[in-house]
This record gives structure tokens, C-alpha cells and sequence, in this order.
């Protein structure tokens, strides 16, 4: 979660102008790389067991985060694709508050 909360303290740093926009290319890099964790074999993950909805509800939170910069750095296709897959991932975890 620390590479997503970074990526988006950068996010918000370029919206209220504290960042340059070219720090959003880092911050989803850090979305990016965060995501291959989750989806890594477990062998390769630290010692904590993450039961499904747990690794669901991570990756969901990363790709709305990720969309969110995209959104910031005018990627729209991006977004709207990064949105899907929070949404996916959202009715995949039974996420109701996310899905209706």
C-alpha cells in the first residue's frame, strides 16, 4: 500500500500544484509495480497471507488510484480502461458500495 499511497500523494501534489505534471509518469509506475506484487507468486510476496478478497480489494483500490492519475495527466483512454478494471474488480469482490 506504500506505493500506492506515494503514487498518490504525487497525484495530489501536481493538482494542487506542489509537482511538476512529469511526476505522474513516477506515480503510475509505482501503481504499475505495486500491482505486479499483488499479482506476483506467492513465494516472491512477504510473509503475510492475503486471502483473495484481500489481494481484490488492494488491486481494486491501486487501479481506481491509477485511473485517478491518469485522469490528472489528461490519459483519458487509460482512465476510463483503469476505471473498468476497479469496477471488475469491484463486482468480482462483491463490492456493493462500488457497484451500484
Amino acid at each position: 500500500m506504500a506505493l500506492r499511497q506515494t503514487a498518490i500523494s504525487y497525484q495530489i501534489g501536481v493538482g494542487d500544484g506542489t509537482f511538476d505534471p512529469a511526476v505522474l509518469d513516477k506515480a503510475t509506475a509505482y501503481c504499475q509495480q505495486a500491482l505486479q506484487l499483488l499479482t506476483s507468486p506467492p513465494h516472491s510476496t512477504p510473509d503475510t497471507l492475503l486471502y483473495e478478497s484481500d489481494i481484490l480489494f488492494y488491486q481494486a483500490g491501486i487501479w481506481e488510484a491509477l485511473a485517478d492519475i491518469h485522469c490528472a495527466a489528461g490519459r483519458w483512454t487509460e482512465a476510463i480502461d483503469s476505471y473498468q478494471k476497479f469496477h471488475d474488480l469491484s463486482l468480482q469482490r462483491n463490492n456493493q458500495f462500488y457497484t451500484n
